[in-house]
């Protein structure tokens, strides 16, 4: 089981002060959780760099450190104050409060110490940050304000300087002299302040926000009012930042709008008004401004505004970095849940889209096709709790949700609007549980708080049938039509009959000691349910027998969600309070898998009906996570790979819970599979790739099956999946994709106002980037700026205009200004907009517009009338695109993103380096299928993917499947190695051993011997090269190992030619029979070092140099014929060694730093460190032994591995 993305949780809307910088950095938090986010350096992106958790409590304020940046401080609801460390993700010091604490901020010019905001507002006290220290001190204030304090802000420059805002609209002013002055500047009905900033150029001026009455300039010296700023009669301030770099101006955020509004001093009507959101702003961060930014201001409607960022809080949630200068979004993500989400279900025809329902009062859609998803929408307004969501079957668009209080919403999805309530539950009774019938679509059923679980009609309201239940009824689930299952608060698993003329007493299934919360059919055996329970336990029932026929144990909190697999039935998947979730083989009863990176109790599980292995899961930390369950039946995975294994083999009608039952595809997803396989009107190759989709779990790889189509030779866009469009197209259609939003966009700008406004300027930038510059010029008339209009259109056709615009486009170069954007385009400067995009960080709108260098015009369409002179074709060898777009897929494999980085590189063609990113992301499987699908089969990463999946088979002891995959490698010496590695532990007879030599090309046994004899008396490194394969082939090992630990040592010798990939053979035919010594140790550490340099491993050479050192000491007498001098060379990399160690050769399919699925993703549950390198794991986790110490980064371990070197544990290492 494999973490596929976080869709984060959104920010506390309710609070102000959950929001903090410093330098590079911002975090936020949510309910139980901080997010840190970093900027990439020399760039504008921003990555996830982690995540902080305080499981059990709410959090209430945070604030960073203005020196240190590792140090962040928090308050939360169980009365605390606790110091974080950033990058180690834990708690360094903590110190209780006697009453919750509303507020902290670190006091500047005293290094380790807070003040904090207790007693309900009206007291504020100080705790210096040292070890053991687990003392308050009381602040230089009084014991207690007679109004609560609602806003804190020290003075950054003045030591002790303190300003208070209170409830009552009053002001506190407090100076390092000890001086208390109270300030009531406002009127009665202005209300509470909101917010107070100090001047930073200024020793006593300051900002007051009121939550009615203008912005006020104050001199807390004068206690006078200096300036009132005005806002519109209808909009609100509700939080104000300062601009430095720009002395005398600021911004404010509106209460309700989400307009952010530019101010100076000196006037007391806003510069300019900016609406980014529909939702209001609840905080305003200022960032710093970035190094590489050389121009620190730019002209805004009447005078200049700073260069910078600032973090912007929305009240729905959501969170964005906007680029002032540029009037641009940096980051922006949409409004996540800010409450525990207790449920989630994948819409039954798209694998793409997630419901999920949370204590927020919202029922949010999910996009989860991109790495980074994005919600789609969410229901108007809030709601009570959203405890449980279902869909209708396909292909309504109607969605369910249960609620805390106004019954079973039906939500129209495509609308975005309650469509249906039903309250047969009746008004203000909690519905826990809702499930749609999938066999009769007319059903819904619901249980509730009111002891039933009440039976729908939904399109008339009739109420089919109530069933009653002594407690409260918190689950149930369909079989069928007739029959229907529930839990209930007494323990007891009830099945009833659905409108049986009899009416028959439901039958009981006891067995659990606590609350029954959730219960689900077996998708494959009809009298076959599982139910969850507050007893930690889940219990699988046979409802023909009326007992439990297993009893699935391992969770340590109630049990929350459950599931099962339906395409692959013996797989349970499992959600706790123990924040942990599990996957059960029923068959068994065993626990197959564990995961803990929710950082608190798991509510909702789900897997996606048209892709099985794809799970969904949902937690009390406010976040829904994806996952892949592809490892967990690596058999089935593999299968395919060998063609001469027929498809439907993978395929079975039949299950049952015994131990021997083979896994195979089960169930309606079976039945699809098999007629498709059976159709004759598709090829060969997209029923392979039909199986390869299904057999993974990552939605992004449909994205990949729709590039692969492409390079087969698919033109029409209508032939790919629905989904397409969403993800990364083909070059080919960038600029039809970007032309089709462009012109939705504008037609949605209906009449007037800020919204339509909005609408056509996105449209115009989508025109924009899609070269569409006439349809460009058509919006600007309708937004009334005829400048741009004008001096946009000669570049249709006017030479003479090109020599005036091109001066123009060298000022705006200079300025570093992206009004530079239509102006280049029109002149035909792809190259100085690619650079451009590209010195900025800004890679995937460089790599739009290298696409456009690829891309010529069909004669008389208007992109042709915008680019005269082309012809109308798409050439895929533009120079430009291809270096483009290999940057940006760099980029994504660094973040995790393998599948998506192939899919840029497809996107452009190149073919071969989409095989090269799958292998470095280690999707073996994918790569295997892709290269088939696009005839490049012998491509040396095919053979590779090959040589590596028949390894994992062998460590699963599948020895068919491991022979199989083996054949299919084209490359003889591959398949040779491959064979004598399978060969050293192959547990078959003699007769399939002969057989294996001879397919390697290898003579029989008895002649092996006999040549390897003759050979290993020799001193050339080909020839005992081969003795050793020869020996290990007859199953000589110790004599092989000593041939081969003797040939080594030569072959690294500083006088001889290097043949560094014989060498490595080598030694992973040694590392094959288990020996181990303190040579083969130091053997396998100073090759394996050299492999690293030379194929770019840079995040594992320094771990290995020291390995090597630390073997070669352990050695002592350089008995294995290295020199301490070799390794000192190493230490240095000096120039002969570098000269040496010049990078592997372009058909080394293991070049470039491994960054698996999920690698950027930072850990929940704490920070584990890799025992190979000491570094933080991000990602996937794998153990060396069953220790808590031997953990190592799965991207790091397959590096390792493919050096061939040993573990610091002196294991051999296979993460394959």
């Amino acid at each position: 089981m494999r973490a596929i993305s976080c869709l984060g949780a959104g920010t506390q809307p309710w609070s102000s002060s959950v929001c903090t910088v410093h330098k590079d950095s911002f975090a936020y938090a949510s309910t139980l959780a901080i997010y840190v986010y970093q900027r990439e350096t020399g760039c504008r992106e921003w990555t996830l760099r982690s995540i902080l958790t305080e499981p059990r409590v709410s959090l209430t304020a945070l604030s960073w450190h203005p020196t240190q940046e590792q140090l962040l401080a928090s308050v939360t609801s169980d009365d605390r104050v606790c110091v974080w460390n950033v990058e180690q993700q834990r708690i360094v010091a903590s110190v209780s409060t006697p009453s919750p604490p509303l507020l902290v901020d670190w006091v500047p010019f005293e290094r380790d110490q807070v003040s904090v905001v207790l007693d309900g507002g009206k007291t504020i006290v100080t705790w210096t940050h040292a070890e053991q220290n687990k003392q308050l001190a009381q602040c230089r204030t009084h014991s207690a304000f007679s109004s609560r304090i609602t806003c804190v802000q020290w003075h950054p420059k003045q030591p002790g300087h303190l300003a208070i805002g209170h409830h009552d609209g009053t002001l506190s002013f407090y100076t390092s002299a000890k001086v208390q002055l109270n300030l009531h500047v406002s009127k009665e009905d202005d209300g509470e302040v909101c917010s107070v900033q100090w001047d930073p150029l200024a020793e006593d001026y300051l900002l007051v926000v009121h939550r009615v009455g203008p912005l006020r300039l104050l001199s807390s010296q004068g206690a006078t009012v200096l300036a009132t700023f005005r806002h519109p009669a209808t909009c609100r301030a509700n939080c104000v930042a300062w601009l430095p770099q720009c002395p005398g101006m600021f911004i404010s955020g509106d209460d309700d709008s989400g307009v952010i509004r530019l101010w100076t001093v000196g006037r007391e009507t806003p510069l300019e008004n900016r609406p980014l959101q529909v939702s209001g702003l609840r905080s305003l961060v200022l960032l710093s401004t970035p190094d590489d930014a050389e121009d620190t201001t730019f002209e805004a409607a009447t005078a200049p505004v700073a260069a910078g960022a600032v973090v912007c809080l929305f009240a729905n949630g959501g969170v964005g970095v906007h680029d002032l200068k540029r009037n641009k979004w940096d980051y922006l993500k949409e409004a996540g849940h800010v409450e525990t989400v207790f449920s989630c279900a994948f819409r039954p025809d798209d694998s793409c889209t997630l419901a999920s329902g949370s204590f927020d009062g919202s029922v949010k859609l999910w996009s989860c096709s991109s790495g980074r998803a994005r919600p789609l929408s969410s229901t108007p307004g809030r709601e009570s709790i959203v405890y449980s969501v279902s869909w209708a079957p396909t292909p309504s668009p109607l969605l369910a949700a249960a609620t805390a209080r106004d019954g079973v919403l039906l939500v129209d999805t495509q609308a975005a609007r309650v469509a249906q309530r039903l309250t047969h539950h009746g008004r203000g009774i909690s519905v826990f549980c809702v499930a749609w019938c999938a066999a009769d679509a007319r059903r819904v059923a619901s249980a509730g708080g009111d002891n039933c679980c009440v039976i729908v009609q939904h399109a008339g309201q009739l109420e089919v049938q109530r069933c009653q239940h002594p407690g409260s009824v918190f689950g149930c689930d369909w079989q069928g039509a007739d029959r229907i299952a529930t839990a209930c608060d007494d323990g007891i698993v009830r099945v009833f009959r659905v409108a049986c003329k009899d009416d028959p007493e439901p039958l009981e299934l006891r067995g659990h000691t606590a609350k029954v919360f959730n219960v689900k059919w077996c998708p494959a055996l009809k009298n076959v349910l599982c139910s969850g329970s507050d007893d930690c336990s889940i219990r699988v029932w046979d409802t023909e027998q009326g007992s439990c026929v297993r009893t699935l144990l391992g969770h340590k909190g109630n049990v929350r969600g459950i599931a099962w697999n339906h395409a692959f039935p013996h797989l349970i998947i499992s959600g706790s309070w123990d924040f942990s979730i599990r996957v059960w083989d029923v068959r068994t009863a065993e626990c197959v898998a564990v995961e803990n990176e929710h950082g608190a109790d798991v509510y909702g599980i789900s897997v996606c009906p048209s892709r099985p292995l794809l799970v969904a899961s949902t937690s009390r930390d406010s976040t829904v996570r994806l996952w892949n369950l592809a490892p967990l039946i690596p058999v089935i995975t593999m299968a395919p790979l060998v063609p001469k294994n027929a498809l439907d083999v993978l395929f079975t009608d039949e299950f049952c819970l015994d131990e021997d039952w083979v896994v195979r595809i089960h169930g309606e997803i079976a039945e699809k599979m098999d007629e498709m396989l059976s159709s004759t009107q598709l090829d060969q190759m997209r029923k392979f790739l039909a199986v390869s989709d299904l057999l993974h779990g990552d939605p992004c790889v449909s994205n990949l099956w729709d590039l692969v189509m492409v390079l087969r030779g698919t033109k029409e866009m209508s032939q790919l999946s629905k989904q397409y469009t969403r993800g990364v197209v083909h070059a080919s259609h960038v600029a039809t994709c970007r032309l089709a939003d462009a012109t939705q966009d504008e037609l949605k700008a209906k009449g007037q106002g800020q919204k339509a406004e909005a609408e056509l300027r996105k449209a115009a930038d989508g025109f924009l980037r899609a070269g569409a510059l006439r349809r460009y010029c058509e919006v600007m008339v309708r937004l009334g700026e005829w400048d741009k209009a004008l001096g946009v259109a000669p570049g249709v056709s006017l030479d003479y205009w090109k020599q005036i615009n091109q001066k123009r486009i060298n000022e705006l170069y200079a300025r570093e200004s992206e009004l530079v954007l239509p102006h280049a385009l029109a002149h035909g400067d792809l190259q100085g907009l690619v650079t451009f995009y590209a010195n900025r960080g800004q890679l995937e709108e460089s790599l739009a517009l290298a696409c456009l260098s690829g891309l010529k015009a069909e004669a008389g369409s208007e992109a042709a009338a915008d680019r005269p002179g082309d012809d109308g074709s798409f050439c895929s060898g533009s120079p430009l695109m291809s270096t483009t777009a290999r940057a940006v897929a760099e980029s994504m494999l660094r973040k995790g993103q393998p599948i998506k980085a192939a899919c840029t590189l497809l996107a452009v063609d190149d073919d071969h380096g989409a095989l090269q990113m799958l292998m470095r992301g280690n999707e073996l499987e994918l790569l295997v299928t892709v290269g088939r699908a696009l005839g490049k089969t012998n491509d040396c990463h095919v053979d590779r993917a090959l040589a590596l999946l028949a390894i994992r088979a062998r460590r699963l002891k599948e020895w068919k499947l491991a022979i199989d995959l083996l054949s299919e490698i084209k490359d003889v010496e591959v398949r040779k190695h491959g064979t004598l590695r399978l060969l050293v532990n192959f547990p078959g007879s003699s007769t399939v051993r002969e057989q294996l030599l001879k397919e390697a090309g290898l003579p029989d046994t008895e002649r092996c011997a006999q040549l390897a004899h003759e050979l290993k008396i020799f001193d050339e490194v080909d020839r005992v090269y081969e003795a050793v394969q020869l020996l290990m082939a007859v199953g000589e090992f110790e004599e092989a190992v000593d041939l081969g630990c003797r040939i080594v040592p030569e072959i690294l010798q500083p006088h001889r030619k290097w043949n560094l990939e014989k060498a490595l053979k080598i030694m992973e035919l040694v590392h094959e029979t288990g020996i181990v010594s303190d040579k083969i140790r130091l053997l396998s550490a100073y090759l394996g070092t050299l492999i690293a340099i030379r194929r770019g491993y840079h995040s594992i050479v320094p771990a290995l140099i020291e390995n090597a050192v630390m073997e070669l000491r352990r050695s002592g007498d350089g008995s294995c014929g290295l020199q301490e001098a070799q390794l000192h060379a190493l230490t240095g990399l000096d120039t002969g060694m570098l000269g040496r160690l010049k990078e592997a050769p372009s058909a080394d399919p293991d070049r470039g730093n491994v960054h698996v699925t999920g690698s950027a993703l930072p850990s929940n549950s704490g920070t584990k460190r890799c025992i190979l390198i000491g570094a933080p794991i991000r990602g996937p986790i794998l153990r060396l032994d069953n220790s808590e110490s031997s953990l190592v980064s799965l991207s790091d371990a397959i590096m390792w591995a493919k050096c061939g070197a040993m573990s610091p544990l002196g294991t051999v290492i296979n993460p394959f």
